[in-house]
């Protein structure tokens, strides 16, 4: 209870302060887990999970037959093993991702399988152990523990990131535990006659560096945990100050090395310009809490959708403003503030120093467990000062417009890129004369990689590349009876071969168009 407030203004239920006991806690992780489980399950293939796959495998990048082909013949170039080295070198020429998560991708094989579905589950175990942390950095930060473990599991960008096979869950765990450590060793210091630990200190410094290892964009972060250590705890005792750094640099001494070596695409991301920074900031900001909701209808419905959403952000910030020296307890407090600030920040400083805006929801899914914590906080100090009923009302309309943005990763196909919609719009018409055409893209894992996952075994396939002429396209689909172009174009190289397959199709007049589906045109002669 804060100072000057009756009992009768404490918070209770859900936006209780206090330390919850197991069972709502347990509650919650069972929820969490059929969630996650049924979205990975139901979401699509997407471009870069292929490309997850591919690496543990042992597959640098894939060379897909020039003719056609089966899919069933080609898929096993997903269920290799790697090994631990050939993915570090693999990472070194082919991409920009540090490489402990595709380490223990690799692992986690031995154990699950192959498929994508089971190296998901691995992204869902990971953000189970995250999602065990918010309570206890919501309590230490005076912020109701339920109600913060509550919006953090309905936050899109926290579960969306939670569930793809790649590298965000692993150092989103990490980062919370160097978060949670942190505040620890601070009641240590303030409570405890022992006082900190040099190893509690090292443990912090190994976890941020970890995180790193794990996604570059979780530096910032775990930087912010570093920094706030050193503030509170590392100032005053300089060996503990060392006992964080040294491990955290000796992570930082593969980490850059490794980077600077990378290949970076060029043309990824727009220009950078101050309004489209922050358009693109505050966007990603609002859809990282309630998801794109807007996506999953058409207009109007879809107008009115984003009008009430924009509303309620609005009442939101207000609500956080007004209850801002409340909220959470100090300096606890500034450590969450801070690690919900430090993503957005750092990404467009990136886009300043970098000249474009590398601004993309998934990289705000750090500041999500902090902007969740801050939310609830905001909603117990309302509750404190005298108007529990609304605050109660505000935190069920939060999680109901959440839950609502939260279908969407399972259901909404505005949300989800193609590849499952595709194949399952194409399947009825797959057969031994019916041919699949497909953009080759820049790596040939975004587009056609997706899609191959997706596709039914004895689906026959063509990917089309760059350097195909008219004429080398339809040699290669002599004998079929119908062509289905898949009209997915996701990047620059596929943007110039959709449009010269069908041109090819189209140039050929036995060839006449016969339908559509999702993202295809159909064929026949």
């Amino acid at each position: 209870m804060r100072p000057g407030l009756t009992p009768e203004a404490r918070a209770t239920g859900l936006l209780g302060r206090g330390v919850p006991g197991p069972f709502p806690l347990i509650l919650i992780l069972a929820l969490a887990a059929v969630v996650l489980a049924v979205a990975a399950f139901l979401r699509s293939a997407e471009y870069d999970e292929g490309y997850s796959l591919l690496l543990a495998a042992g597959t640098v990048r894939p060379a897909w037959p020039e003719a056609v082909f089966v899919v069933g013949e080609v898929r096993g170039i997903y269920e290799g093993r790697a090994s631990l080295s050939g993915i570090l070198e693999a990472l070194r020429g082919t991409d920009v991702h540090p490489p402990l998560y595709f380490w223990l991708l690799r692992l986690w094989r031995d154990v699950a399988g192959e498929g994508l579905f089971a190296a998901r589950l691995l992204s869902v175990v990971l953000t189970l152990g995250a999602l065990v942390l918010v309570p206890g950095i919501a309590a230490r930060a005076g912020a109701p523990p339920v109600a913060a473990m509550l919006l953090c599991l309905f936050s899109y960008a926290f579960a969306y990131t939670g569930i793809i096979a790649r590298g965000f869950a692993l150092a989103q765990l990490l980062t919370l535990a160097a978060a949670w450590l942190a505040l620890a060793e601070r009641r240590r210091a303030d409570g405890s006659e022992a006082g900190p630990s040099l190893a509690g200190a090292a443990v912090i410094g190994a976890c941020a560096g970890l995180a790193t290892m794990s996604n570059y964009l979780a530096l910032f972060c775990a930087a912010t945990v570093l920094a706030w250590h050193a503030l509170f705890i590392g100032l005053r005792r300089p060996a503990h100050l060392i006992a964080a750094a040294l491990p955290f640099l000796a992570v930082q001494a593969v980490n850059v090395p490794l980077f600077l070596a990378q290949d970076r695409r060029s043309g990824q991301f727009p220009p950078f310009s101050v309004t489209g920074a922050a358009a693109r900031t505050a966007q990603w900001l609002a859809a990282s809490v309630f998801g794109g909701t807007p996506l999953q209808a058409e207009a109007p419905l879809s107008y009115a959708i984003g009008a009430a959403l924009g509303l309620l952000i609005l009442l939101l910030a207000v609500v956080i403003v007004a209850t801002l020296a409340s909220s959470l307890r100090q300096p606890e407090g500034l450590l969450v503030w801070a690690c919900a600030l430090a993503p957005p920040a750092g990404l467009v400083a990136l886009g300043v120093i970098f000249g474009n805006l590398p601004l993309e929801l998934r990289y705000y899914a750090f500041a999500s467990p902090f902007i969740a914590i801050i939310l609830a906080g905001a909603f117990a100090a309302l509750a404190e000062r005298g108007w529990p009923r609304a605050a109660g009302a505000g935190l069920a309309v939060v999680l109901l417009a959440q839950a609502a943005g939260l279908a969407g990763l399972g259901f909404g196909q505005g949300t989800m890129q193609p590849a499952r919609a595709v194949a399952r719009d194409a399947a009825p018409l797959l057969g031994p004369d019916t041919v699949v055409v497909v953009a080759h893209g820049n790596d040939g894992v975004g587009i056609a990689g997706a899609l191959i996952l997706e596709l039914p075994a004895k689906a026959r396939v063509l990917v089309v590349r760059e350097r195909d002429d008219a004429e080398a396209i339809r040699a290669r689909l002599d004998g079929a009876r119908r062509a289905i172009v898949v009209t997915t174009a996701g990047d620059f190289s596929s943007r110039e071969e959709v449009p010269k397959a069908l041109a090819a199709i189209a140039a050929d007049p036995s060839w006449r168009e016969t339908g559509a589906g999702y993202n295809q045109r159909v064929f026949s002669r």
